[in-house]
């Protein structure tokens, strides 16, 4: 396959991925099958997970953006939230089938300029999901406020067995309003 069509196949399977599709990938190991509840475009607030780097697969990992969309104009200055997953069909059970292991920083609170912090661990760290994150502005002015649409956060999780996961950004309550959250699967097989 020459690089054009590798290419193309990685974008149409990037862009399938931020449109709500279900979307997959292959590697030596591991197949992973990720659907998104989330629809292509939020048409209120919403806090979404994506599917990033489809490619890292290859190399044991998988990549989820935290991301938020329609934020209103008088934004927000923070976002504390828990990504869950859990054994479909269960209450609340864990699996193994993936575990944290690193956090990189998404672009919305970026784009101020303006010093972000971030906390993100894992409150169970041999099992998915509980993913904490917090991110915002450390003393936050009145103007440090932000809207519109952007990734909060990406993290990293290691593959470790076959499994199905049901995830879920958080509850998406914030300051005066609400985003709807929407969940995802993923299947590693």
């Amino acid at each position: 396959m020459n690089m054009r069509r590798i290419s193309a196949l990685l974008l149409l399977t990037g862009l399938a991925a931020a449109c709500g599709a279900t979307t997959t990938a292959p590697s030596g190991r591991f197949h992973v099958t990720f659907t998104s509840d989330a629809p292509d475009q939020c048409s209120r607030p919403c806090l979404t997970i994506a599917w990033v780097d489809q490619a890292s697969v290859d190399q044991g990992l998988l990549r989820l953006a935290i991301r938020l969309q329609n934020i209103p104009s008088a934004g927000i200055s923070s976002v504390e939230e828990v990504l869950s997953g859990k054994v479909p069909g269960s209450f609340s059970q864990s699996t193994s089938t993936f575990v944290f292991s690193k956090w990189t920083p998404g672009e919305f609170c970026e784009r101020l300029g303006k010093p972000v912090r971030y906390e993100v661990n894992e409150i169970a760290s041999s099992i998915c999901c509980a993913t904490f994150y917090s991110v915002g502005f450390p003393t936050p002015a009145a103007t440090d406020s932000l809207s519109g649409n952007g990734t909060v956060v990406v993290l990293t999780y290691q593959l470790q067995q076959a499994g199905v996961v049901d995830l879920n950004p958080g509850i998406g309550l914030f300051d005066g309003f609400r985003a709807t959250p929407y969940g995802a699967q993923v299947r590693v097989e």
